[in-house]
């Protein structure tokens, strides 16, 4: 599946409920979150490697339908796409209750991946100290640290991972749709992150 294919998918979730007004984009001033207001609050973390300056901002002073801005995932501008993933976030429907379970991303990875050989996408900063849980730990990032493996080197890794724990962020920067199409059909795969 290509990537816009996986998100035209996810804008489909929007259409089945009512669209709602923009109230309000906020992002820091040096921060790495926007968040949108409409029926509820939507946040996503910028799909850009460096803080966002507010005045470079597009889409800020938006206002109006909730589902035209979610559409802006579709843009290839990275922070277009965010604000977009913040708005469609702003209008998912909450799962009910009952289904809903509290736990940190760490403790999920852990439960999923112990003993296991387990890839990253995303350098959280958590990551590290879980090395001693899995068989194998690799973190795979565009902006590498030292120890992570450049994300280029995903269609290598990715297939040999039991666990694949995915920053959400890869719905807005465009590359969710060839890290799955990366990692083995058997492999459990986690979205983590405030996206």
């Amino acid at each position: 599946m290509k990537q816009a294919e996986l998100l035209r998918e996810l804008l489909q979730e929007i259409d089945q409920v009512p669209d709602h007004q923009v109230q309000e984009i906020i992002a820091g001033e040096r921060g790495h979150l926007v968040a949108v207001q409409s029926v509820r609050m939507g946040i996503a973390t910028w799909a850009v490697h460096h803080p966002v300056p507010i005045q470079n901002v597009p889409l800020i002073q938006a206002r109006g339908s909730a589902r035209v801005l979610a559409r802006s995932i579709l843009s290839e501008d990275p922070m277009e796409a965010t604000i977009g993933l913040a708005s469609l976030n702003s209008m998912l429907p909450s799962p009910p209750a009952h289904q809903l379970q509290s736990i940190k991303a760490q403790e999920l990875i852990v439960r999923c991946g112990r003993g296991k050989k387990v890839a990253v996408i995303g350098h959280f900063p958590f990551v590290e100290e879980l090395a001693d849980e899995f068989s194998h730990l690799w973190i795979l990032e565009k902006s590498p640290r030292p120890g992570d493996i450049k994300a280029e080197e995903a269609p290598h890794i990715l297939p040999l991972a039991d666990l694949v724990a995915i920053s959400a962020t890869t719905l807005a920067n465009g590359t969710l749709a060839e890290i799955l199409s990366c990692c083995s059909t058997m492999a459990k795969k986690v979205m983590l992150g405030p996206s």
